[in-house]
């Protein structure tokens, strides 16, 4: 397994993500940094998920409660 992986190709890979590993992520997200400049939205192509449990993004601009409601739902 590579070090590291898209949230996406984790899910085009068939992986089924549960609800709480779901909400770790989102968790994980939540406590990071966000670029007050940056002006790229939240995408799983972007999120990468580290054979150690970490979970990374670009810089991107913080999200809305909508974007994160929509990152569950893929997720899901």
């Amino acid at each position: 397994m590579p070090d590291a992986i898209s949230l996406q190709q984790l899910l085009d890979s068939g992986v089924v993500i549960t609800p709480h590993e779901a909400i770790a992520v989102v968790q994980q997200l939540l406590r990071t940094p966000w670029d007050a400049s940056a002006t790229r939205s939240l995408r799983l192509d972007d999120l990468m998920l580290f054979a150690d449990g970490r979970v990374e993004h670009p810089a991107c601009e913080e999200p809305e409660e909508s974007e994160i409601g929509r990152l569950l739902d893929a997720l899901l």
